[in-house]
């Protein structure tokens, strides 16, 4: 039996969903909210429904969304009151506001329409699962464009890195050689051009093995200094362009939320460029090198050792997905610890 409250939205929606050609059957989720935005109160309805999330409030006033634009939808509460928040390509907005005595309504409506946009994502087509997917890899490029750009400044450090790469594949290629060819067929095989010699190629590998953590030490500190400075630089410009941005932008913004993008997100990129650049480059090389002498020697066992690749690609491309998630739930977790203790302290 409907409540009465629900009889009275549904006598007063009814026909305004019909105005805007909202089926029953189209609906999957309603929850009741009551503001209009984030000083007007009113009688209102978020729908959730099988391609769209709609607000519609007693005056007539709708809003519509995309379930193939979203990326990330969550609430942000604040002392009496929250808000929806909606991330697509474009960035966030705000979808509605409510009062606390509907939070955990509304909750509810998130936490399904989150659900829902998941399961869907999973089912809709690649090149349609973040609206247009050209527009979202183009974004991330720029991006990650964009942070390349501030290390050309040090060119310097830039170099020595490159140079300490190449050297440190070559010794990847390189040691596997002397340390199976040379050492079992020259050294240990009698009439082999280094017979006999054992302490000498055994010296000569343990030599390039202290060359190589010397290496990666170098390198370690010199990725260390030049990503150190590379995330000054973005810090400092982050910080210039929001001393230019107006009272509305930190008002409508949670302090965990920019903090975690000026300190968390920077120690990502931070890591990133010491870490993660260098070791991809280095083990692309190292891997690239050994498939083209292995596949000169014998082209079938080359064949033979690349039959697992496409299933390790489809178990990380799978595994990604979650990490993402995971990344993503960690943020905000995050996020709103750093709120928790700036608001408090």
């Amino acid at each position: 039996m409907k409540s009465k409250e629900q009889a009275e939205n549904t006598d007063i929606f009814s026909p305004l969903l019909q105005k805007y050609s909202i089926a029953d059957s189209d609906i999957l989720f309603r929850a009741r909210c009551d503001m209009k935005n984030a000083e007007e109160y009113t009688k209102a309805l978020l729908l959730l429904c099988k391609s769209e999330i709609v607000y519609i409030d007693e005056g007539g006033q709708l809003r519509r969304t995309r379930l193939c634009d979203i990326q990330k939808i969550y609430t942000e509460s604040f002392v009496s009151s929250g808000r929806i928040i909606v991330q697509t390509i474009d960035g966030e907005s705000c979808f509605a506001f409510f009062g606390a005595e509907y939070a955990k309504e509304i909750d509810r409506f998130v936490a399904a329409a989150d659900g829902y946009i998941s399961s869907k994502n999973e089912k809709l087509p690649k090149d349609v699962r973040y609206a247009d997917s050209a527009e979202a890899n183009v974004g991330r490029k720029k991006l990650f464009l964009r942070v390349l750009s501030y290390v050309p400044k040090y060119k310097a450090s830039l170099a020595a890195m490159i140079a300490i790469i190449v050297f440190s594949t070559i010794i990847n290629i390189v040691t596997p050689y002397i340390s199976g060819t040379v050492l079992y067929d020259q050294v240990l095989t009698k009439g082999g051009k280094y017979y006999g010699k054992i302490w000498g190629v055994a010296a000569f590998l343990v030599s390039i093995s202290a060359l190589t953590v010397f290496l990666g030490i170098v390198q370690g500190r010199i990725g260390a200094d030049m990503s150190g400075r590379v995330i000054y630089d973005i810090k400092t410009e982050i910080f210039s362009a929001m001393q230019n941005l107006g009272m509305s932008f930190f008002s409508s913004k949670k302090t965990g939320n920019l903090l975690n993008r000026v300190n968390s997100d920077a120690l990502d990129i931070q890591y990133f460029l010491n870490d993660g650049l260098p070791n991809f480059i280095i083990n692309a090389l190292t891997i690239a090198s050994i498939g083209l002498v292995l596949f000169i020697k014998n082209p079938i066992l080359s064949v033979t050792v690349l039959i697992p690749v496409p299933v390790m690609a489809l178990i990380i491309k799978k595994a990604s997905r979650n990490f993402k998630k995971l990344k993503w739930h960690t943020w905000r977790r995050s996020s709103a610890m750093n709120s928790i203790i700036n608001d408090t302290l």
